[in-house]
């Protein structure tokens, strides 16, 4: 699960996989036509503890410096409505570069606890999981393409 941003990384006795990587999201261009290009939806292997230092965060609008995220092992996370909504009405054929804002983020193989103070600590996001609310449509177009019934499929093993 290592990322191309990744500055330090402690490796574990598995190999492959980090005790713990130190990863900075620093300017960037971004190039790539026809595509999503904010971080995507995904899932990890690893725990990320992400924090914003300055500026603003190209996935996520609601995400302010000094503002922190966890996302255990295997939560599914990204960018939000509005983010989405941006992300795949703009005009991906003209390369930009993004310079709004300095992220960094702690990724580790372990799971992490969270303690008592932090989870009643009062600028905690009670709302954080509605930033994914909202209509996103149907972005998986399967006309022409042959999908078959996966009990049926058992059926015949």
């Amino acid at each position: 699960d290592p990322s191309i941003y990744t500055v330090l990384t402690c490796s574990s006795s598995n190999p492959g996989t980090a005790l713990a990587d130190f990863v900075i999201f620093p300017p960037r261009w971004m190039c790539a036509e026809n595509t999503f290009r904010p971080p995507w939806y995904h899932r990890n292997y690893m725990t990320e503890f992400m924090g914003l230092i300055s500026g603003s965060y190209d996935a996520k609008t609601s995400f302010v410096p000094g503002g922190a995220s966890l996302h255990s092992i295997m939560t599914p996370h990204g960018p939000d409505h509005l983010t989405f909504q941006k992300a795949t009405s703009e005009d991906t054929t003209k390369a930009k570069k993004f310079e709004g804002g300095l992220a960094f983020m702690f990724e580790t193989c372990e799971l992490l606890l969270v303690n008592r103070e932090f989870l009643q600590c009062e600028h905690r996001d009670y709302d954080y999981v509605k930033c994914w609310h909202g209509d996103m449509g149907n972005n998986f177009h399967t006309e022409g393409t042959k999908s078959e019934n996966p009990d049926a499929k058992r059926q015949k093993l």
